[in-house]
């Protein structure tokens, strides 16, 4: 394999067919290496063929920072240095994992331009809850095992196929990663997926996906290609989560086809019947799509689906307690009244969050959104069932630039100022 030294990282790769007038490149996922390939790659026989080991994999090695965004900015850095050093400056995608975020991170920042994108079973959503539990299971299963051990682990979760030479060579793959950094990486690709972000990917898309994949069954994936412009999704039958291993023929056979007709004319969507249980239908699809951000790290701003809900946001504590839940999540209420009616008696707090919980849900229905804040005897919370983004919450994570300016200038209470302490504490702000 060629070898690229940076300041901060050794990376290494592999080019086969070089006088080939078109290039694909393929991007592995977590825990991985380039080798993750190797029995798709015989069947693309008219590209140039471009696999490395990303930072962290394989023979590669690099710094991982504190940072998401430093992690980020250094794995951009490593793709565009590679490509730059190979003189490639027309190309195609194929990606799996964690290398499915890189590139969308690479285009969606307009850091390149592919001609196609081919996503290999990696969902770009995930129920935040369902997320959670998955990860803590995770990291409890893995713990203290090797990298050989975590990969056959992994087997019967993203194989389908009993060929024990493909086992070995997932096997392989893990063996070479770190174990400390694992879960690291693993949480620094989940932390960056974000619906938002597929809307900016204009070029073709491909979504593939395995029919047997337990971890992100068909319907999770189905979801991602609603937030994409220009995309088309398959199903692999046959197939796990590596699709390109267990069915690497039918898998390539896509891919190229989908390569060659990628500029297709997308179908004219069809005006629906007004059928009432049609109405019904895109009512319950809506509400399974909805993707919420809450914003204040400089000022207040609640969008749904990227459009801005407007309205008195400023009157009776409407925005301080969207931006608390969408910072906390579910919350007691006596610990919401604590936090946004400090010197008031029980019985006074009790009455201002009825009225602030009133006042929201008229501003929502205002704006055509129902039944996503709920309020029982003890709890109120923020359904469930959306996907709930806060940039404050990504700052913290190291996903957003701390503005130097006007922090939370809009809501300077103190629940919010124990939140900008963390900040300047732990980014040395101060």
């Amino acid at each position: 394999m060629a070898t690229i030294d940076l300041e901060d990282s050794s990376i290494h790769y592999k080019v086969q067919n070089q006088s080939a007038s078109e290039t694909i490149i393929f991007l592995h996922g977590v825990g991985l290496d380039h080798s993750e390939f190797n029995y798709v790659l015989p069947y693309f026989q008219n590209f140039k063929l471009v696999s490395y080991d990303i930072r962290w994999h394989g023979l590669s090695k690099g710094c991982f920072y504190a940072n998401d965004e430093e992690n980020w900015q250094a794995l951009i850095n490593d793709f565009i240095t590679l490509i730059e050093q190979e003189k490639i400056t027309n190309f195609h995608l194929v990606t799996h994992g964690i290398g499915s975020q890189l590139a969308v991170e690479l285009i969606s920042r307009e850091f390149i331009n592919p001609h196609s994108f081919t996503v290999l079973s990696t969902p770009f959503y995930y129920p935040q809850k369902v997320a959670e539990e998955g990860i803590k299971f995770r990291m409890e299963k893995i713990k203290g095992m090797t990298g050989r051990e975590l990969g056959e682990w992994m087997i019967p979760q993203i194989l389908e196929t009993d060929n024990p030479d493909k086992h070995e060579l997932v096997k392989s793959s893990f063996e070479k990663i770190d174990m400390d950094l694992y879960m690291d990486i693993f949480m620094l690709h989940a932390r960056a997926i974000s619906l938002e972000k597929l809307k900016k990917i204009k070029v073709p898309t491909l979504l593939l996906n395995g029919e047997f994949d337990v971890n992100y069954p068909v319907e999770i994936n189905t979801l991602s290609a609603n937030y994409l412009p220009d995309v088309r999704s398959k199903i692999i039958v046959g197939a796990s989560n590596m699709v390109h291993i267990d069915q690497p023929k039918e898998t390539a056979i896509i891919i190229e086809e989908f390569i060659q007709n990628h500029r297709y004319q997308k179908r004219e969507k069809k005006v629906m019947p007004d059928f009432p249980y049609l109405s019904l239908l895109r009512q319950e699809l809506q509400e399974k799509e909805l993707l919420v951000r809450i914003d204040f790290l400089t000022v207040f701003e609640m969008r749904v689906n990227e459009r801005v809900i407007q309205g008195k946001w400023n009157q009776r504590k409407a925005k301080e307690l969207m931006a608390y839940l969408g910072y906390y999540g579910r919350t007691t209420k006596d610990v919401i009244y604590e936090a946004l009616w400090p010197n008031a008696s029980t019985s006074s707090a009790q009455n201002s969050l009825r009225v602030t919980l009133h006042h929201v849900r008229t501003l929502l229905k205002e704006a055509g959104i129902e039944d996503i804040i709920h309020a029982d005897t003890q709890y109120v919370w923020l359904d469930e069932g959306i996907d709930i983004r806060c940039d404050v919450i990504e700052a913290l994570n190291g996903q957003r630039t701390i503005p130097t300016n006007h922090l939370f200038s809009d809501m300077p209470v103190d629940w919010i100022m124990e939140i900008q302490y963390e900040l300047e504490k732990r980014f040395d702000l101060v």
